[in-house]
């Protein structure tokens, strides 16, 4: 629009509008860096399990458990995150495996590294080394519910006892 020209009057210079998209472009540029960097910041990095995927042996009494009756293992594991211990169970019983997906919120309440895919490779070629780690991992927390996985042998003597 032009603006006719009189005496003592002139239009005011107006910003080109590529040095205004700069401005705006260099707003944004800031404000994404900062949210980044404060993201960055206060990101966690996800832990390590507790224990190495082939320390199992170092609790015997949950390794040869594991070994004999996977689905409790399984079941146990599960109840940490909630799940129903007994459900878990039958179905590992029957054929479905829900030990990856298990293993996948235990990473996941835990903060732990891993992905989906190390965790069903990991269920397929050494399930009861996985099983093991998890519960582990759940005993070293603190977290699991009921008896410890350690304290089975010892239910089964006061059985032996009372009889």
């Amino acid at each position: 629009m032009l603006i006719p020209q009189t005496q003592g009057y002139s239009a005011p210079e107006q910003t080109p509008r590529h040095v205004q998209n700069k401005w705006a472009h260099l707003a944004v540029f800031v404000l994404v860096v900062s949210k980044i960097a404060g993201d960055f910041q206060t990101a966690k990095m996800p832990k390590p399990f507790s224990s190495g995927l082939f320390g199992c042996f170092d609790d015997p009494r949950l390794c040869v458990v594991t070994f004999f009756v996977p689905c409790y293992t399984m079941g146990r594991n599960a109840e940490d995150l909630g799940e129903d211990c007994m459900l878990i169970g039958l179905l590992a019983c029957v054929g479905i495996n829900m030990s990856p997906i298990v293993r996948n919120r235990l990473r996941a309440k835990y903060d732990l590294e891993g992905s989906m895919l190390t965790d069903t490779l990991l269920h397929m070629f050494l399930p009861c080394c996985a099983l093991t780690q998890e519960a582990r991992h759940i005993q070293s927390a603190g977290a699991a519910p009921g008896r410890q996985f350690s304290d089975i042998a010892d239910a089964g003597e006061e059985n032996i006892e009372r009889a």
